[in-house]
């Protein structure tokens, strides 16, 4: 019995032993774990500090991947970020290459590819999703090797990729690792939409000065013309006081003084046709203009037959109400840039567009012509006897 009773105290310190050392195992774990929400939290706090002052978005994109790439130790990375508004699309990159010839196209077809394949499939704004298959990445001319890749969506006018390659160290990115980058990434988010709304604001404020030039330059043409319109007024009133004068004192006027008069009275009609703000053209501008290519008929017929041209009529909506063209598409040149916008704006520069419509005093289809090859068509031609020709060929042509 004695001999049990001094064991005891030693199985008690044993077993208060296997304690204490099972307090400190769960003491190290609680402290790790506070050590990395701490270091989370100090990540987050230096991106924002950093990122706060940057109202550029190249240097958001530059400083956000640099910092980021940093915080992971990882050797590549790069972001993309596509902006469907201006149809620009921007990529920064770190330890690898830039992809070459990367459109706006090319971007946002990228984008949809990834948005296919990403976890969420959502295109709410503010929302970061992860891509399940990186290795479209490296189709789209991405040199790396993906270890992380994230889909995000700003609004559905500016959304990009953010992708990372393998870390420096052997050990991967962790799943608290990747709750961080996705917090990362969503605080990246917040300053590039402020960047943008900056940048839209700058761009505002310079086309609203260049208006005000442009404005301050109309107030001093217009003044300028004024005081030569008094000028020149002072002067047909001086003009005509002498012609009064010579006339009472000869009693009738002769040939030379008839002569003299209609000189003087165009030029001071020239003078103030010139200096006048709404002066009317002596010539038209078309004489200065080379004119558009021609196509026949039955090569028009041919074209268009095959779907390998649009057909423009180029007369006011009233000619084209009463009698049109099968087909034909109304642009008159009064209503063009409108117009344009809404049924060719987005035609293959390359296509062949034939244009018809003009009168004995107005060729619309020459001005019309004209203004598309400004838009850079490279096949504008215009139909050689216009609506006529075409229905004297029995061709179709709608009322």
């Amino acid at each position: 019995m004695k001999g049990n009773s001094r064991d005891h105290p030693h199985s008690d310190l044993e077993r208060n032993n296997v304690e204490l050392q099972h307090a400190v195992e769960k003491a190290k774990q609680i402290q790790s774990q506070l050590d990395r929400q701490v270091f989370y939290l100090k990540t987050l706090y230096d991106l924002t500090s950093e990122l706060s002052p940057i109202v550029q978005t190249e240097r958001l994109l530059e400083t956000f991947l640099l910092m980021t790439i940093g915080t992971y130790g990882i050797s590549q990375g790069f972001v993309l970020l596509l902006n469907r508004e201006t149809r620009s699309a921007q990529v920064v990159t770190r330890g690898m290459e830039k992809p070459k010839g990367l459109s706006a196209e090319a971007a946002e077809s990228l984008l949809y590819q990834s948005f296919n394949v990403s976890e969420d499939k959502s295109l709410a704004p503010m929302t970061v999703s992860r891509i399940t298959a990186p290795e479209l990445l490296l189709e789209a001319g991405f040199d790396i090797k993906i270890t992380c890749s994230l889909m995000f969506v700003i609004d559905p006018s500016l959304m990009g990729l953010v992708a990372f390659g393998t870390k420096l160290s052997p050990s991967p990115l962790s799943s608290e690792d990747e709750g961080l980058l996705f917090a990362l990434v969503s605080n990246f988010m917040v300053f590039l939409k402020t960047a943008r709304s900056f940048e839209t604001i700058q761009t505002l404020n310079a086309d609203l000065e260049r208006r005000n030039q442009e404005l301050r330059q109309t107030i001093a043409e217009l003044t300028e013309a004024r005081h030569t319109i008094t000028v020149l007024e002072k002067a047909k009133n001086h003009i005509k006081s002498l012609v009064q004068w010579q006339t009472e004192r000869i009693g009738r006027l002769s040939l030379l003084d008839v002569i003299l008069i209609l000189t003087v009275s165009i030029v001071v009609g020239l003078l103030f046709n010139i200096s006048s703000p709404n002066g009317v053209t002596l010539l038209p501008v078309s004489i200065f203009r080379q004119s558009p290519p021609v196509v026949t008929v039955l090569e028009a017929k041919r074209i268009l037959d095959e779907d390998e041209a649009v057909l423009v009529d180029a007369r006011p909506f009233e000619f084209y109400k009463e009698k049109h063209i099968k087909e034909a598409i109304n642009v008159p040149p009064s209503l063009f840039d409108i117009v344009y916008m809404m049924k060719l704006s987005n035609l293959d520069p390359q296509r062949a567009i034939v244009v018809y419509g003009r009168n004995i005093s107005r060729h619309y289809d020459e001005e019309v012509a004209h203004r598309l090859m400004q838009r850079d068509h490279q096949d504008v031609r215009v139909l050689t006897g216009g609506l006529s020709a075409w229905a004297k060929h029995g061709y179709p042509v709608e009322q």
